[in-house]
């Protein structure tokens, strides 16, 4: 999908992070409101495809993981959100929010 149409709808409905799921719905990326804002500061970045914007290399947890340890994870590594997932397949999100 196009950076603006998605970036415009989390501004709308104030959505703080965005799972991206591939075409087999595996996470394959994830757009947070840090990545809104650089972008929308930068109108010929939102011409871009999702897929250039979004973070790749994300740290996950299982619903097995004790919340602990994913508050821990949160906060050693300054992130503010932890995709639960049973494989490659997303099943929920922790955010600091929750915690």
């Amino acid at each position: 999908d196009s950076a603006e149409l998605v970036l415009k709808m989390m501004l709308w409905k104030n959505i703080h992070h965005a799972p991206i799921l591939n075409h087999d719905l595996e996470l394959s990326g994830l757009l947070t409101w840090t990545d809104v804002k650089n972008y929308m500061e930068n109108p010929a970045k939102l011409k871009e495809n999702i897929s250039t914007l979004m973070t790749r290399d994300l740290i996950t947890v299982t619903p097995e993981t004790p919340l602990r340890e994913a508050k821990e994870l949160m906060s050693s590594n300054s992130i503010n959100c932890l995709p639960v997932v049973e494989g490659k397949n997303l099943i929920g999100i922790i955010t600091t929010n929750d915690l």
